[in-house]
């Protein structure tokens, strides 16, 4: 029997030489604009190369998460290559059995071998920004410490990016305390902020 989920990982190759189109980053974008069942974390990758050192085909990764209960791979496929309008041997889908693994491999996050895809690649019409959702939505010392190391280490702003004004607001001498303890820490390494 097959296993049936809401949440999917999925890669679509970007030429489908059947139909004689490229399919492209706006495809998906338009494709979850007027779908609001879904969710989507989506990246093109378009740099990644074989252990020969040949570049692979473009490739779009997908983490797709359903609002109904469940469905089987068979469906997922089906619903991109009719709302993308291209042909199913170009789509492959896997169940998502952990989002945080599935969301942080769109950049290569935990694979430096890999080419390293930059966050604001990518893209998604979910409430959660791909930073947060890859970190965790939980506002905890380890998650703060995280996000103070991003931001030490990419120049990005902690409030709005990591955590919400209100947030700040309530948790203001919790985040004060680490940010003072996170800074001597940092600098003892070597990070220049």
């Amino acid at each position: 029997m097959q296993e049936r989920s809401n949440k999917f990982i999925c890669v679509i190759e970007c030429n489908d030489t059947e139909k004689n189109k490229v399919i492209s980053m706006k495809n998906v974008e338009l494709l979850t604009r007027c779908n609001s069942s879904i969710k989507y974390w989506a990246i093109l990758h378009d740099k990644d190369m074989k252990e020969d050192g040949i570049f692979k085909r473009p490739h779009i990764h997908i983490v797709i998460i359903f609002d109904f209960k469940s469905c089987y791979k068979q469906y997922v496929i089906d619903f991109l290559s009719r709302e993308l309008n291209c042909s199913k041997n170009i789509i492959s889908v896997e169940i998502c059995h952990d989002l945080n693994i599935s969301l942080r491999y769109l950049t290569h996050i935990d694979n430096k071998e890999k080419f390293q895809y930059q966050d604001i690649e990518v893209k998604t019409n979910a409430p959660i920004v791909y930073y947060r959702a890859v970190l965790g939505t939980k506002l905890t010392m380890a998650y703060l410490l995280e996000c103070l190391r991003f931001t030490n280490f990419n120049r990005v702003r902690l409030i709005d990016t990591f955590i919400t004004l209100d947030e700040y607001k309530r948790y203001r001498d919790v985040i004060s305390d680490i940010i003072s303890e996170f800074l001597p820490y940092e600098k003892k390494d070597g990070n220049k902020r």
